[in-house]
């Protein structure tokens, strides 16, 4: 995670904040993730980059083999539905 913590307002028209996650969305392209999450929340900013609103699930599962046998399964039909970010794969 990357946070902005404070900044000097000299630099307020060069919007280093946009700076900051153009370069994190380029760096994450680059490292083989299929998108970029901005995690919860609806300020403006994150549209202006092309962020679409998804659906925020918890899942509660038992552990156990009953457990990891449900995790598996889930994950199956996560991974074929594209939905799980797999490893860049070495060039």
């Amino acid at each position: 995670a990357i946070y902005q913590g404070g900044w000097d307002a000299a630099w307020a028209s060069v919007s280093l904040g946009s700076v900051l996650v153009a370069e994190a969305i380029r760096l994450a392209g680059l490292n083989g993730a299929r998108w970029f999450d901005f995690l919860r929340g609806t300020q403006p900013y994150k549209y202006r980059f092309g962020a679409t609103d998804r659906l925020d699930e918890t899942w509660l599962l038992p552990s156990g083999l009953g457990g990891l046998v449900t995790r598996l399964k889930f994950a199956g039909i996560r991974m074929r539905r594209g939905e799980l970010i797999r490893p860049a794969q070495p060039k």
